[in-house]
């Protein structure tokens, strides 16, 4: 057997022949074109709805995000202030003790 009446009897073309496709007329071309540019135009508005979809969920979690974001710096900002005042309390607290303690040391002579 020779090897290209083997590789005809597989769906290949024989050596011989040209491997480049026939070509057609602009009748033959036209529905395919046609065909294939409907396909485009639907993968692309397809691609753009889903890139508008994730646009849209992005820009959703980004919400939240600043939303997170400006409530802990209000909280931020609440427990700096309750810091402050705490510490002036202590502050004077521990004026009062050591004026205490000076009175003490004057009244009671050990």
């Amino acid at each position: 057997m020779s090897g290209s009446s083997t590789s005809a009897r597989r769906g290949m073309a024989p050596r011989d022949q040209p491997l480049a496709p026939t070509l057609l007329s602009q009748a033959d071309t036209e529905p395919w074109l046609r065909a294939h540019a409907s396909d485009l135009i639907s993968a692309l508005q397809k691609w753009g709805q889903e890139t508008d979809d994730r646009e849209s969920r992005l820009n959703a979690r980004i919400a939240i995000h600043e939303q997170r974001e400006r409530q802990f710096r209000v909280q931020r900002a609440e427990l700096l202030e309750q810091i402050a005042k705490t510490q002036t309390r202590v502050d004077q607290l521990q004026e009062q003790l050591q004026r205490r303690a000076r009175r003490l040391a004057f009244i009671d002579p050990a």
